[in-house]
């Protein structure tokens, strides 16, 4: 499992917060526009933004899916790797950047004084270029 592998997970994660704020979007320009009432006949300009947007909203409804499905075989993939990892502290670190998406700052904080942002992101990285030569 290489670094780039690890952070596609939260690669993932972006894609799909970025899709739900798009759709989000795209469904409060689809609601209804209130009629003006004034009694006057209003032939032209008449839309229906509902369905205009419909189609688009499909296409990211889909498109979020898929982004999901992604996201959780790739977050399977990475756990099953993080479980393969013996040793307890390099797991820890691993659960909490990798799993979690933590900072190094966040993961070094709630490992305790001793440890530094520099420090835990050493050791995974060490980790992660000795796994590789094994492989």
């Amino acid at each position: 499992m290489t670094s780039q592998e690890l952070n596609s997970y939260f690669e993932i994660l972006a894609r799909i917060n970025k899709a739900k704020e798009i759709l989000t979007a795209l469904q409060n320009t689809a609601l209804p526009a209130t009629r003006l009432l004034d009694g006057m006949p209003n032939a032209s300009g008449v839309k229906d933004r509902v369905g205009d947007k419909a189609a688009e909203i499909v296409d990211i409804e889909h498109k979020i899916d898929l982004l999901e499905k992604e996201a959780e075989q790739t977050r399977e993939t990475i756990v099953v790797f993080i479980d393969g990892i013996e040793d307890e502290l390099l797991r820890i670190i691993f659960r909490l950047r990798f799993q979690r998406g933590l900072t190094w700052q966040e993961v070094a904080d709630i490992l305790g004084r001793k440890y530094t942002p520099e420090g835990v992101r050493t050791s995974a990285y060490r980790y992660l270029k000795k796994s590789s030569k094994t492989a």
